[in-house]
């Protein structure tokens, strides 16, 4: 299996330079509160939790910020979100092929098997992240300009 992941050049400019994937915190727990972001359907949970991190993250990643990045298993998907639907005129989609990852130092959580209302079901979203919720190298990746 291959996941995806799209960037707009701004951000491929600044993954390139550090070589890597810097997550936007160093975790992966949050906590909510009484704002109306999240929905009453029994996917988040009171206090701080791991699940709250992966509802938060697949709602809004830049408001409810996590070690884990968002990736697709459709190279189309990737590609739309790198040229954030027509905005840009060109962008890179990263492939990972799961079949070389080092499992014993990434975690793949597929939101769709944690949450029971995912935001974009047709995105199949894969939330990606080191164990150590440490940034991600890019070597990691195929890069494919679009």
């Amino acid at each position: 299996m291959k996941l995806f992941r799209g960037c707009n050049l701004f951000q491929f400019i600044d993954i390139q330079q550090r070589q890597m994937i810097e997550p936007k915190s160093f975790t992966f727990e949050i906590i909510f509160t009484h704002d109306g972001s999240i929905r009453c359907d029994g996917s988040a949970t009171c206090g701080l939790s791991r699940q709250n991190a992966i509802v938060g993250h697949q709602i809004d990643s830049r408001k409810f910020k996590t070690s884990g990045i968002s990736t697709t298993p459709h190279f189309e998907i990737a590609k739309k979100y790198a040229l954030h639907i027509d905005k840009y005129p060109s962008g890179i989609v990263l492939e990972l092929d799961l079949e070389n990852l080092d499992l014993s130092k990434y975690e793949i959580i597929t939101v769709a098997e944690k949450i029971k209302s995912p935001n974009k079901p047709e995105d199949e979203e894969r939330i990606l992240k080191r164990y150590d919720n440490l940034a991600i190298p890019l070597d990691i990746f195929r890069i494919h300009k679009i």
